[in-house]
């Protein structure tokens, strides 16, 4: 290496430049600039509250949007406070970017509760409110249901008001929100429309219950049908299956869609005892009659259907049949059959047994 060689890399050690020529001041102050900037980020989320640096697409565990990183233009300028109030997990004020729309804003609040509307969404701004339909926006792509928000929207979201069931061979089977009535072919259509297992010879059954008595009324399978039939909120509708059609149903359902059960007893228990497999307490359902909780316990060979009795919490007694009502406490009792196999056998074996006896008796004596 020559002396002008040397020379050259100490002056640039001198000025700070590398062997290859690169300002090593410029880095450090690079590096410096870039260190300091997280450190204003870190102090302005501090001042927020204990929150994570995220993106704010995720859902966030507070209330409080956080900064998710520094840029030109970047700042508290750029986020809009937005307060998210009614039927959601976590209701508050949240800062979301002018990006976000609805269903963003519900998001970052926990999403809407099993009680809340998802096709009645209220956006209160400037005295005026306005309606979307979100159930709209995830299953059919409509935009304008998730719409933008501005600075000091209300997102409000209202107790749901009432749901139709739908089952059957359609896309989607399941429980929608019915928020004005509707045909029944709109309802189906909101199922995701029929599949290929739709029989066209049986007719829709539609489940309704009015006061107390509980309605099944057929609906001709038809687009005209379908069309003219009005759904209520509660109905059940079942669409025949092309595989089914020779078979028979009672048409009872668990519960009323958009009903909430609530049984005013101790023991929602009933209890089968007797001469079963399996004696011991069973949930109470509804729609269970005398033999539908004898055919879970299981009658054995010496167990009598017939004189079955059932003993009731207030302690009165009564004659169980078939189709008896069983209430919650209630007792079951099977008795065992008075007559079976085994015993016809016994007292066949016991009958020719008195009856040789009695024949040598009597040739005995007669000698």
């Amino acid at each position: 290496m020559t002396v002008n060689r040397v020379m050259a890399v100490v002056l640039s050690l001198a000025v700070g430049l590398t062997p290859f020529g690169t300002p090593s001041l410029l880095m450090a102050q690079t590096t410096f600039g870039q260190a300091d900037a997280r450190s204003v980020i870190k102090k302005e989320v501090k001042s927020l509250g204990n929150v994570e640096l995220r993106s704010p697409a995720e859902q966030f565990p507070s209330n409080v949007m956080p900064i998710p990183s520094a840029g030109p233009g970047v700042g508290t300028s750029n986020y809009y406070n937005i307060h998210v109030l009614g039927e959601v997990t976590r209701p508050g004020t949240y800062r979301v970017l002018p990006s976000d729309r609805v269903f963003d804003a519900i998001r970052y609040a926990g999403g809407i509760l099993p009680t809340g509307s998802e096709r009645s969404v209220q956006i209160r701004r400037g005295g005026r409110v306005e309606y979307v339909d979100l159930f709209a926006y995830k299953s059919r792509g409509i935009l304008d249901q998730n719409p933008y928000l501005t600075e000091n929207d209300v997102v409000f979201v209202p107790i749901l008001k009432g749901l139709v069931h739908v089952d059957g061979p359609v896309g989607h089977p399941g429980s929608f929100e019915l928020v004005r009535p509707s045909s029944l072919r709109k309802i189906i259509a909101l199922a995701g429309g029929f599949t290929v297992g739709r029989s066209l010879d049986q007719p829709i059954r539609v489940i309704r219950y009015e006061g107390d008595e509980k309605r099944i009324i057929p609906v001709d399978n038809t687009d005209k049908a379908l069309d003219q039939f009005t759904v209520r909120k509660g109905d059940f509708v079942i669409v025949p299956h092309v595989l089914l059609t020779k078979k028979k149903f009672d048409y009872n359902v668990r519960r009323i869609p958009g009903d909430n059960i609530f049984y005013p007893t101790i023991n929602d228990n009933v209890y089968v005892i007797g001469a079963v497999m399996q004696p011991g307490p069973y949930p109470f359902q509804p729609n269970f009659s005398t033999q539908d909780y004898m055919s879970l316990a299981g009658v054995g060979h010496t167990g009598g259907y017939r004189r079955a009795k059932i003993l009731r919490a207030d302690g009165k007694q009564v004659h169980a049949k078939k189709t008896t009502e069983v209430n919650p406490g209630d007792t079951i009792i099977v008795p065992s059959k008075t007559v079976t196999v085994g015993n016809v056998v016994a007292w066949f074996g016991t009958l020719t047994s008195l009856t040789l006896t009695t024949v040598l008796l009597v040739d005995r004596f007669s000698e």
